[in-house]
């Protein structure tokens, strides 16, 4: 490739690029079984030269987009089932039309931007003044095996890095991880055997080293088949660990404390003021000390059935319906009800300034913005 075409393209990123950065960020695997995530229109391989946030894909966010952009949004454009027809006419076609005449993606980073470490609950904690925040059900997107390999010293580098080069290995910013222990194997080759060392009908106690790695379970047959190719025993000795769940990438919901109690209602207005929501809803006696937080942006009443009878815990979401209120009240449960939008219009800044960083990190120059805002589709009357 010429030096000019690799400039520009460090330059002007492509679709699966920019996808790349986001997934970094919040990584897919955290998203929802039931969620839809990632691209959802448009070319991998289209060039972008801007990228626009927006909280939902509306026309006017695909208008505000321009053209040769990507347009990152919260929720996703297609749930569920695929429409069998797409009319132009129609809300969602002129969407989808507009976007195709303009060569704009629509990319989607919804519950995964939710759970995410450094997402939406965890901005919201913040801005609300929680300390000791922790998430509320830890997600464990990834699971690990242990794999235990016996290899004669002479190979020993030779095993691991295929191992390493096959996935295995890697431990949050740290790669080649392994754990290596000294010691001898012993074995019989019998007729029809070829041994690496020793002889046919004659007990071989050779050195060997124990090779331990942790392994992504999606990488584990990779890493058996590198590990094989590598090693120069006709039959490998080794083992495969499940193991406990590590790492939590974020969870559901996030809990902290504040570090001075309020009234239910003072938390309330303060927490409403600060969210810039107008209309906000009580649950609960006013009166109440509150002191523990569960904040969980957009839709979240179905966390109140986690919560017993009469908890401390005062529960901040949106769109809690009528029969869940009455259960809630019945239940003893406090909940602050700030709306939809007003718990998840702060995706949008949170996004543009993240993404916007990481890109510029990766040389990418181009403008990433945060679409302006719609507005809240209810209105008080």
């Amino acid at each position: 490739m010429a030096k000019a075409e690799t400039q520009r393209r460090k330059a002007q990123p492509r679709v699966r690029e920019v996808i790349d950065v986001l997934h970094e960020v919040f990584p897919p695997t955290l998203a929802e079984p039931w969620d839809n995530v990632g691209l959802q229109l448009g070319e991998p391989d289209a060039p972008v030269n801007r990228v626009f946030i927006a909280l939902d894909p509306t026309l006017g966010a695909v208008r505000q987009a321009g053209h040769d952009a990507a347009l990152i949004t919260h929720h996703p454009l297609f749930f569920g089932e695929l429409p069998r027809r797409f009319d132009f006419s129609t809300p969602l076609g002129r969407i989808i039309q507009h976007a195709a005449r303009k060569n704009i993606a629509i990319i989607a980073a919804h519950t995964n931007a939710d759970w995410g470490a450094g997402g939406i609950n965890d901005f919201l904690a913040a801005k609300l003044g929680l300390i000791d925040v922790r998430p509320w059900q830890p997600t464990y997107p990834q699971e690990f095996r242990k794999l235990v390999v016996f290899v004669p010293a002479s190979h020993l580098e030779r095993v691991s890095e295929a191992i390493f080069r096959a996935g295995g290995g890697a431990i949050g910013d740290y790669a080649k991880c392994s754990f290596r222990s000294p010691g001898h194997g012993t074995y019989l080759p019998l007729v029809g055997a070829d041994p690496f060392a020793g002889k046919v009908g004659e007990l071989s106690v050779e050195p060997e080293t124990r090779l331990e790695v942790r392994v992504p379970v999606e990488r584990l047959d990779a890493v058996l088949a590198a590990m094989k190719a590598a090693h120069p025993y006709q039959e490998v000795a080794f083992d495969v660990y499940s193991t406990e769940r590590q790492s939590p990438q974020g969870g559901r919901g996030r809990l902290g404390r504040l570090a001075k109690p309020l009234t239910l209602a003072a938390f309330a207005r303060r927490a409403a003021k600060i969210l810039h929501v107008r209309g906000g809803r009580l649950i609960g006696d006013p009166k109440t000390a509150v002191k523990q937080v569960l904040v969980c942006g957009g839709a979240a009443a179905s966390l109140l059935d986690e919560l017993p009878l009469r908890s401390p815990i005062v529960l901040v979401t949106g769109d809690v319906k009528y029969h869940e209120a009455r259960r809630a009240r019945e239940r003893g449960l406090a909940v602050v009800d700030l709306g939809h939008y007003g718990t998840e219009l702060p995706f949008v800044k949170l996004v543009a300034a993240r993404l916007a960083a990481m890109l510029a990190e990766r040389g990418c120059a181009i403008p990433v913005r945060a679409c302006a805002p719609e507005g809240d589709p209810f209105q008080l009357v």
